[in-house]
């Protein structure tokens, strides 16, 4: 599903597929003069089951200001709420698949330790990310991936190249990986 949402400072669309969402935004035409102090942007989910907000939270990042939150591991995801996105673009990767999401997107002035969320300037946008489908439901469609695009002739012909790595969870019959070893099927 594919969305804009034209709000007044902020131009904000969204794509989503089964268990992604990518966001892109801009400023509208004649706000430039909101990019004047602007240090990031705060993006805040909310799901949606039959129309009613059941759960919500600012998606989290690992970019952090240099001075902020001293003494976290490097790494340690924090709200873009307290650490603005500084791009005009985001994924969510964490999105589960025929559910309902609204972004907010909400531009972030002030300084590091004294943040303002521009909230008179935020844009709402809602999707719904795509049902997972495989073939036509009757189990009948095989699925090959191909390990070898990515290396080089000389990996290929290794004999270390015969060990796949392989998922920890459950691979259905039908879709295991085309030369997987042993170790998958017993899974």
């Amino acid at each position: 599903m594919r969305k804009l949402e034209q709000g007044n400072v902020l131009h904000v669309r969204a794509i989503a597929g089964s268990y992604v969402v990518t966001l892109a935004w801009d400023f509208a035409a004649g706000h430039d003069d909101k990019r004047t102090g602007l240090l990031g942007f705060a993006i805040e989910r909310s799901e949606l089951k039959n129309g009613n907000v059941i759960e919500r939270y600012y998606l989290r990042g690992i970019k952090r200001f240099k001075f902020k939150d001293e003494g976290l591991a490097p790494g340690t995801p924090m709200p873009t709420s307290e650490h603005p996105v500084q791009s005009f673009q985001w994924g969510d990767y964490t999105a589960k698949s025929a559910t309902t999401y609204r972004f907010k997107v909400t531009p972030v002035y002030g300084k590091p330790k004294l943040l303002q969320l521009d909230e008179a300037s935020s844009t709402t946008v809602e999707v719904t990310t795509e049902a997972e489908q495989i073939g036509d439901g009757g189990g009948n469609e095989p699925v090959t991936i191909s390990t070898s695009t990515g290396v080089s002739p000389d990996r290929r012909r290794s004999p270390a190249s015969s060990a796949r790595p392989c998922s920890r969870r459950t691979i259905p019959s039908r879709m295991r990986w085309s030369g997987c070893p042993a170790a998958c099927s017993r899974r």
